[in-house]
């Protein structure tokens, strides 16, 4: 199963990364801007949650 998350919280990621591992999920992180969310994904191993930069304001 995959999580989609469209701009989510800038606190909680690693977290809601490790709820999604826990469970199987892979989780996949849209944003506009993935420098927003660099102190939570520094502190995460880079395999649980995939970035992808898109512009979310269409």
């Amino acid at each position: 199963m995959n999580i989609i998350a469209l701009e989510a919280l800038t606190f909680g990621l690693g977290r809601l990364a490790e709820a999604s591992k826990k469970y199987g999920c892979s989780l996949t992180l849209l944003t506009r801007d993935k420098t927003v969310y660099s102190y939570e994904l520094s502190s995460l191993d880079e395999r649980l949650v995939k970035v992808v930069e898109i512009d979310t304001f269409e």
